[in-house]
């Protein structure tokens, strides 16, 4: 998965604002959490460097992350995603904050 940045403008009185596809989905995760596809999930912890381990087969997808260790575990059956796991990943974002 690439980690390319791809900006969108928002014109704000007084200046010119550059969101990414990172704070886009941040945004919808935060306004919309029942509304979040594992694709999206999946997206998201790629920008967290969370690394897809190999699945043996199953609902589930493992992802770690090398820098603390840190696993984070996507139920593939549902579309979308479970509110909780959103919630997860919100959490996750603001301890990295």
């Amino acid at each position: 998965m690439t980690n390319s940045i791809i900006y969108s403008t928002i014109i704000l009185q007084g200046g010119v604002k550059y969101l990414t596809k990172k704070d886009k989905l941040i945004k919808k995760m935060k306004t919309s959490p029942r509304n979040i596809s594992p694709d999206e999930i999946e997206k998201m912890l790629g920008w967290l460097n969370f690394d897809k381990r190999k699945n043996n087969a199953g609902s589930h997808q493992t992802f770690k992350r090398k820098s603390d260790g840190n696993v984070f575990n996507l139920v593939l059956t549902n579309n979308p995603v479970k509110k909780y796991q959103v919630d997860d990943i919100l959490k996750i974002i603001e301890e990295g904050e």
